[in-house]
């Protein structure tokens, strides 16, 4: 209780680390171009394409793990107790794991989920272990094509398609992990969803006519 740096906990928010790439790239195809032909109806479809690309790599959100039980006058959860494994290798430990037969994961390694390593504080009066694991990485990658064709008196027509989460990629978040010791035998350490609503592959397309 007089250890106030106990006291400090992350926010619901804190991703510690985020990488953003982001790129263009004007494909060599069609007239002046590495890749040209005297086609003008060839060179009309296949020209003046222009790729981007935003991919984004962030790390987890925090979740505490808890006891399950208020044993401190009613106060907060008693917090855990932890036996033959270290808060380090725990953090280290989050990943995704599959479950056989469910489409919910694990994201701690499943060796440690058993009595043997964490148990529900259930001593009265006393607080245990209140520790803050990080979720299991991100990784999205966003991309477009985009083309645009001068018309006549300075009109021009713009056609671009998006790929959102264009690989298709799941990343698991932790707003729905069940973090309580206390169902070690249920659900305890799984994740039953994504950390996106729209966490599948979203193609647009859009034409826009400028002046």
């Amino acid at each position: 209780m007089r250890n106030m740096r106990l006291s400090y906990s992350p926010t619901d928010s804190d991703v510690r680390q985020t990488l953003n790439i982001l790129g263009t790239y004007d494909l060599p195809f069609g007239k002046g171009k590495t890749f040209s032909t005297n086609n003008k109806v060839v060179n009309a479809v296949i020209g003046d394409w222009t790729w981007g690309t935003i991919t984004t790599f962030k790390t987890g959100l925090p979740f505490q793990l808890t006891g399950g039980n208020t044993t401190y006058n009613d106060y907060a959860d008693g917090g855990i107790v932890m036996s033959g494994v270290t808060l380090k290798q725990l953090r280290k430990s989050v990943g995704v794991y599959n479950i056989p037969g469910r489409s919910s994961k694990y994201i701690i390694d499943p060796k440690y989920l058993s009595t043997t390593y964490l148990k529900p504080n259930t001593t009265p009066g006393t607080l245990g272990a209140r520790p803050w694991l990080w979720g299991p990485h991100s990784f999205n990658t966003d991309m477009s094509m985009a083309k645009v064709i001068p018309l006549k008196a300075g009109f021009k027509f713009s056609l671009q398609g998006e790929f959102l989460n264009a690989t298709n990629h799941h990343s698991w978040g932790t707003s729905t992990v069940d973090s309580a010791v206390n169902d070690m035998g249920s659900s305890f350490g799984r994740v039953s969803g994504q950390s996106g609503a729209s966490d599948g592959r979203v193609v647009e397309v859009r034409a826009n006519i400028e002046f």
